[in-house]
């Protein structure tokens, strides 16, 4: 079980070191293009500055624990393609598999019993 959580640990943090570093370079390039529409920066070129900095750390945190998550996949010999369904339980049946005849079976069996005349013959 802590396997996993270290497993999972680690992809989340490079999913969210990427999400963060995009984040930053969005409000650093926004900070240097157009510091007017952030009327509250007091210095936008050096929060700008600072922004790539740390968006520059946060890629490089991204690509550690990625390396680190496939790392630890490697260790276990844990294979990155996910087995099927199919493959869990043991059954290959897929679409193609299917006998596809014309002919149905019917759902009530025939009873070949003497009909009792109805009402509209007598």
């Amino acid at each position: 079980m802590r396997d996993l959580c270290v497993r999972v640990g680690y992809l989340c943090c490079s999913i969210f070191s990427f999400s963060g570093s995009m984040f930053l370079l969005c409000m650093g390039t926004l900070l240097r293009l157009e510091p007017r529409f952030l009327p509250k920066a007091k210095t936008p070129e050096s929060s700008s500055n600072s922004c790539f900095i740390t968006a520059a750390l946060y890629a490089i945190l991204c690509v550690v624990c990625a390396i680190m998550w496939r790392r630890k996949l490697v260790m276990n010999k844990i294979s990155t393609k996910d087995p099927l369904p199919s493959e869990l339980f043991g059954t290959t049946m897929s679409y193609y598999d299917w006998d596809d005849s014309e002919e149905v079976a019917p759902l009530v069996a025939k009873t070949h019993s003497k009909k009792s005349p109805s009402i509209q013959h007598l």
